[in-house]
């Protein structure tokens, strides 16, 4: 007797496989976002920074010794919009 072929699509073939998959890269996204903010609230304090507050000129200038007009410019911009 002949056995029936059957046709299942991907998800159904592989849909649990594919829920795990999900998960795992969930909580590895999960994982290096509290990294990041680690890394940057460490950063900030190194730098001397509150981490709600954008560098302006002065810090620029007088903390970092940075005042190439690119930066300048840039920080500039950003200081109007506020």
């Amino acid at each position: 007797m002949a056995r029936a072929a059957t046709t299942l699509t991907p998800a159904e073939e592989f849909g649990e496989e594919i829920e795990q998959i999900g998960k795992k890269i969930t909580l590895l996204q999960k994982h290096r976002r509290s990294q990041w903010e680690q890394l940057k609230a460490a950063v900030y304090k190194r730098r001397g920074l509150e981490q709600k507050r954008h560098p302006d000129t002065e810090d620029s200038k007088t903390s970092w010794h940075i005042d190439y007009p690119e930066v300048v410019a840039l920080l500039e911009k950003h200081q109007a919009g506020r």
